[in-house]
């Protein structure tokens, strides 16, 4: 259904338009033997110049084609069409399945007692994406440089800390003479903190590659490869803070002193590593077919 329409508006009707009158022209000259020569048809002058021609004559969305793939951004579905013989669009999505983490050791100390809290973290990334791949060597090559956005998940991993009963955690608003609203983290009602690693919804992308998204000429399957990186900007963690019903950025001072030095310098060196991890890199492997 498809190719009965898009092709037929972008690319058959560009060279099917119809002649008129004054493309006819009759020449009634008569040979020797007495019999009239035959009319000769001139080309329609509008249709070299119609924008469906000039698509047509680039392989400008005349082509469709879909993929599959996986790598470092997850499993991608992707839809893809060239632009010319120097450039493809494509759009897809990419996601990571759920990933959950247990960790039921986690100790900490108040006033000399300690405790064995337990963390349950979940790593999810789902990103809807737009790309364009130049090809600097036309089609006889098929080596491309990449760029585009993706754009999405924002809190990455979310984390539920799960202190000892018998040994609480204080937290709340502890004013500072440097920060007088400083708040420092406390469990809910159930005994729980909660917390996120944020980065950029919207991350622009960079790479190379080989392969392409619609392949050439009689082909229906290609593969295809990339390499690059999403700049998402500068990682963030932040808590839920139940007296102000709101997610608040935390370092390691705002732990407070119920965690226990130890505890807040593991947590400092985290956050330090953290922060400079400002791109996720890409590497993946596709699939793709053409649709018609």
């Amino acid at each position: 259904m498809l190719q009965r329409i898009i092709i037929p508006l972008l690319c058959l009707m560009a060279v099917a338009a119809p002649a008129s009158a004054q493309d006819v022209s009759a020449q009634d000259t008569t040979g020797t033997d007495g019999a009239s020569a035959l009319p000769t048809v001139a080309a329609h002058p509008a249709a070299s110049h119609s924008p469906l021609y000039w698509f047509r004559r680039n392989n400008m969305f005349c082509h469709l084609s879909a993929g599959i793939g996986i790598g470092l951004d997850g499993i991608s579905i992707e839809l893809g069409t060239p632009m010319t013989d120097y450039a493809a669009l494509r759009a897809g999505l990419s996601f990571f399945p759920a990933i959950t983490l247990s960790f039921d050791d986690v100790s900490y100390s108040r006033n000399g007692r300690n405790g064995q809290g337990q963390v349950d973290a979940k790593f999810k990334k789902v990103d809807g994406k737009v790309l364009v791949d130049a090809y600097p060597f036309g089609l006889s090559s098929s080596f491309h440089v990449t760029a585009g956005l993706f754009f999405g998940t924002a809190d990455i991993v979310t984390a539920d800390f799960t202190q000892d009963p018998d040994v609480p955690i204080r937290g709340g608003f502890v004013p500072t003479s440097h920060n007088p609203n400083r708040y420092v983290v406390e469990p809910d009602e159930n005994g729980v903190i909660k917390a996120k690693l944020s980065v950029n919804s919207v991350k622009p992308y960079i790479g190379l590659g080989f392969g392409r998204m619609v392949p050439k000429g009689n082909n229906r399957l290609a593969v295809a490869c990339d390499l690059g990186v999403q700049l998402h900007g500068t990682p963030t963690v932040r808590a839920y803070a139940p007296e102000v019903d709101r997610w608040l950025r935390i370092e390691a001072d705002d732990l407070g002193n119920d965690f226990g030095e130890s505890f807040k310098e593991d947590f400092d060196d985290g956050m330090d590593i953290i922060k400079k991890v400002t791109v996720w890199p890409v590497l993946n492997i596709r699939l793709t077919g053409r649709i018609f």
